[in-house]
């Protein structure tokens, strides 16, 4: 089988879902596919393709450049993504009939994508990690004009694609209500690698070693881009209500468009119990996971109905719990309390977001429990192994017509 893989964003960006698409990608190989990859490069920091893949007989790939445009200038980035999406056709128009499927990763100008291979080829995939323009919308980055107008050509891709992949039951419940019928979209979980990904002692922490992070004491981790889909001032009001524990940290370590926002309100405060450090390589991330005592995750209002923390999953590989604010009648909020492994509160309270840190550094047993329930989950639920097999399975049954 020959598959083409088409995303916007490159391995050199940091970006929290690339250990998903190298998981992925070194799985079809593994089963012996043929991958073909199209991505972009723009920021140059790591290298465009990781060593895992680089040598491998049945990979190719292609680079498209893509400048790197503020995030908050949406329409600049728009039409960017527009050009990007005609520049990667110079490269993929080589090779995309003799693909057998086409996997398309979704973003926000996708549409154009999606409508230049359709005139190549029939076998489309749409892989949603965020749903648009509900995302954008909901978090602020457009008015309901654009919201209106953009929805409209975004059903293109509703009626062109045959199959869609969307991360969890809230993500397919809105693609159900925006037309796409039920037997046309498959839940592909967030996987993990648990040979890539997995928890890291103390003593062999190559992160805790590099920043001298003090063992003594409890860190309650935000490990990420500081972006549209979360509450950047709760992590500042929990840390407010926290400060007088003096064994904890709040810790935050990433980057995104509003960091230097959210580093101002924590001065404005004059908070001494935020500790703030640069976004790590992927190959540490196991190590960065495994130096918290908790992650914190305090999502926008209907995040979880467009989107989904990916976060999550290597966390739990790592044996961690998280303490996570979402939609009290979101599916993930049913999940993460009904399997115990975490806890989630309500949006926008941080008193109940600080309660259930408190209650989770103060009794060991529970969340020792917990960490335990997100490990055995994670394996069970979110394998890289058997979600890359059921695409595949998905693959060879379009392939065949069914």
């Amino acid at each position: 089988m020959k598959i083409m893989y088409l995303t916007d964003v490159g391995f050199d960006t940091p970006n929290s879902n690339n250990n998903i698409v190298l998981s992925m990608l070194k799985e079809f190989l593994t089963a012996g596919e043929y991958v073909y990859l199209i991505q972009s490069h723009s920021t140059g920091t790591y290298p465009d393709i990781p060593d895992e893949l680089i040598n491998h007989s049945k990979f190719e790939y292609d680079i498209v450049f893509k400048p790197i445009i503020d995030k908050k200038n949406f329409i600049k980035r728009y039409l960017f993504g527009i050009k990007y999406a005609f520049d990667a056709r110079k490269k993929w128009s080589k090779k995309v009939k003799e693909m057998d499927v086409i996997l398309v990763q979704s973003h926000f100008t996708a549409v154009f994508s999606i409508f230049l291979l359709r005139k190549y080829h029939k076998k489309l995939i749409f892989s949603i990690y965020d749903i648009f323009p509900g995302d954008a919308y909901t978090n602020g980055s457009m008015n309901r004009a654009i919201y209106v107008g953009l929805s409209i050509l975004q059903k293109y891709i509703y009626i062109t694609c045959s199959r869609f992949f969307v991360l969890a039951e809230d993500n397919k419940k809105t693609l159900v209500n925006l037309g796409v019928k039920e037997k046309q979209i498959d839940i592909i979980p967030i996987w993990v690698d648990d040979r890539v990904m997995k928890p890291i002692e103390l003593n062999d922490n190559k992160f805790i070693a590099q920043y001298n992070l003090d063992k003594r004491k409890q860190y309650v981790q935000y490990a990420g881009s500081i972006g549209v889909s979360y509450q950047y001032q709760m992590f500042a009001e929990v840390a407010e209500h926290l400060q007088n524990r003096k064994d904890v940290i709040i810790q935050i370590v990433g980057d995104g468009i509003y960091l230097d926002n959210l580093k101002a309100l924590i001065r404005k405060k004059g908070l001494t119990n935020v500790q703030f450090i640069p976004w790590q390589p992927m190959e540490l991330l196991s190590d960065v996971y495994s130096a918290c005592t908790i992650q914190l995750i305090p999502l926008r209002k209907e995040v979880i109905c467009n989107s989904f923390p990916s976060k999550i999953m290597p966390l739990m590989a790592c044996k961690k719990t998280a303490v996570i604010a979402v939609e009290q009648d979101s599916a993930f909020y049913r999940l993460v309390n009904q399997e115990g492994i975490g806890i989630a509160t309500p949006l926008n309270d941080s008193r109940a977001l600080a309660n259930a840190i408190i209650y989770l550094l103060d009794n060991k047993t529970q969340r020792f429990a917990m960490e335990q329930n997100a490990k055995t989950y994670v394996e069970k639920k979110h394998n890289a192994n058997e979600n890359t097999r059921k695409m595949l399975d998905i693959f060879t049954d379009l392939i065949k017509g069914e």
